[in-house]
């Protein structure tokens, strides 16, 4: 016998026939007495039994079914003018949510029926495994079937990636994070750009956010050195440099002389200047440099700034010792009063950031709203995992890359639409594996960091500049700015879905992925990369605006 479990309705009249003469033909059979009527209570009990469990068990499998085929039909619609592809991607994502030999069942389907005139995709597909406790009614089989209909109802779509590849994320998750954030491009930027569009923007994130050829313009220009044109052997050494514009006892750093080598690659400080010259103290502005013994000066030298936006930033680090660093193509926090806006860096510029050796600027670039999706795969293939968390500037540049207010530095077709445009959604997915523990001040690794961020070597002697929000006490400033940012975000329309991939335990970084989200249903937790795929999969589906018609 098969017992048929389909849309909902149990087809079992059958079972309860079978049922019912087994327990009422006994009853009436007085003959047997009150022992044979307890032994033979024993198969309807069992039936009874057998009936609930393998009725859940059918319906466990009907509901995988049918969000397997929600699944691929979405897939499959957002390729309906390829029809290879478009059936590649039904048969990848059906299967991919419904494995084969799935509780022991055999599947037929799903079968692909395509109407050009309304834009729909309709799939149907069934399932048949084995009972269990049923078999002693002589119910073999249990069959569950499942149709569904996508009907491509679009909008146009700008979504920024913002992902996490930081150290933690060496190893086999930066594996999964490639091919789960490939699987959401794929289902998420459509091959027919017409009637709307669809495009995404890729932030990776980790001690910075690289915003590699845009960095003077987001962050400033790094001031050139003023060319040396002569230095003498007295005491103190006096150098030309036509309007140098330094001032009393500012620091600067030499290199590139020739002649008189003995001034390279040190810092001096800078005493009694005039428009072009001016004399040379050591450092600590304690005593001359006396030249009367160097190499007579030749030609060339870099006199440098050595202040934060300058090449060479000379701080105090948090072990109360001097330290260099040079500036990446990252930016960090901004700071002030627009810290938590989209107003464009012509207003208020982004941080700059001077890594530590150890926790350098991510070599994966952010890349623009684009619907080139093997520009956006090959990025995507290039991610390596380094560096600590500042996801505050991940969340940043996850705003700023749909932000028509950022737009003016990109090609015209990555340039984000206004807000509130028709037809239109923009949307944020962060994704992190960990606690934000990187903030900033002067663009070095604030003092105040947490665990991950670095040693107090490579950290300036200051707390981050941002601070921590009153709502936020006994958080940390990237935490506070995290969630600030998030709050703006929602605040300009745009719908943010968090991914939290292996961080149970870690309270701060849960905290972030339930606050940052649009509401609860936004929230998706993986562990390990079976489920990252599947939670991005699950957001692409969702952001995809294709309709489910039935």
């Amino acid at each position: 016998m098969l017992f048929i479990l389909d849309r909902g309705k149990i087809a079992m009249k059958r079972v309860v026939e079978i049922i019912h003469n087994a327990l009422f033909g006994v009853v009436q059979d007085r003959r047997g007495g009150i022992a044979t009527f307890l032994a033979a209570t024993i198969i309807p009990l069992v039936a009874f039994t057998g009936l609930a469990v393998d009725t859940a068990r059918g319906y466990l499998m009907k509901s995988r079914l049918s969000y397997a085929l929600d699944s691929a039909a979405l897939a499959g619609g957002r390729h309906m003018d390829d029809p290879v592809k478009r059936d590649l991607m039904i048969d990848k994502f059906f299967h991919a949510n419904f494995p084969d030999n799935y509780m022991g069942a055999t599947i037929t389907g799903p079968t692909v029926v395509v109407n050009p005139g309304n834009n729909t995709i309709t799939l149907d597909a069934s399932a048949s495994m084995s009972t269990s406790l049923m078999r002693v009614l002589g119910v073999n089989n249990m069959e569950v079937g499942g149709n569904t209909e996508v009907k491509l109802s679009s909008v146009n779509l700008e979504v920024s990636l913002v992902l996490d590849i930081t150290g933690s994320m060496g190893g086999q998750p930066i594996i999964d994070l490639r091919e789960a954030a490939k699987d959401l491009v794929d289902i998420i930027v459509k091959d027919s750009q017409s009637p709307h569009y669809s495009k995404v923007a890729l932030v990776p994130y980790a001690a910075g956010v690289n915003v590699g050829a845009f960095a003077a313009q987001v962050r400033g220009a790094i001031p050139p050195a003023k060319p040396m044109s002569n230095a003498t052997k007295t005491n103190p050494v006096a150098v030309s440099a036509t309007s140098h514009g330094f001032a009393d006892n500012d620091k600067v750093y030499v290199n590139g002389v020739s002649g008189m080598w003995q001034l390279n690659n040190k810092f001096f400080s800078v005493d009694d200047p005039t428009a072009n010259t001016f004399e040379l103290r050591n450092e600590s502005n304690s005593s001359n440099i006396d030249g009367s013994g160097y190499s007579n000066y030749s030609s060339d030298g870099n006199i440098w700034c050595t202040v934060t936006g300058c090449q060479y930033f000379r701080f105090t680090n948090a072990n109360d010792d001097l330290q260099t660093f040079q500036p990446s193509t990252c930016a960090t926090e901004r700071t002030g009063a627009d810290a938590y806006t989209d107003v464009a860096p012509s207003t208020a510029l982004v941080g700059i950031h001077y890594p530590a050796p150890n926790n350098p600027c991510p070599a994966s670039e952010i890349v623009p709203l684009t619907s080139d999706k093997t520009l956006l795969k090959d990025a995507i293939d290039d991610f390596d995992a380094l560096g600590s968390t500042a996801g505050q500037t991940g969340i940043a540049w996850g705003w700023y890359m749909i932000s028509p207010n950022f737009g003016y530095l990109w090609p015209a077709d990555s340039q984000p639409a206004a807000y509130g445009a028709d037809e239109l959604l923009k949307v944020a997915i962060i994704m992190t594996d960990g606690e934000f523990n990187t903030g900033y001040a002067d663009g070095v690794v604030a003092q105040d960091s947490g665990s991950g961020s670095g040693s107090n070597s490579y950290k300036i002697d200051k707390d981050a500049t941002n601070g921590v929000a009153a709502q936020h006490a006994g958080h940390g400033s990237s935490y506070s700015q995290a969630l600030q940012l998030c709050a703006a975000m929602k605040t300009a329309g745009i719908l943010i879905y968090t991914v939290g991939f292996n961080i149970g335990g870690l309270t701060e970084a849960e905290d972030i992925i339930e606050l940052c989200a649009t509401d609860p249903s936004y929230v998706y937790m993986a562990d390990g990369g079976t489920e990252l795929a599947a939670a991005f999969q699950a957001i692409a589906v969702n952001v995809s605006q294709l309709r489910l018609s039935k």
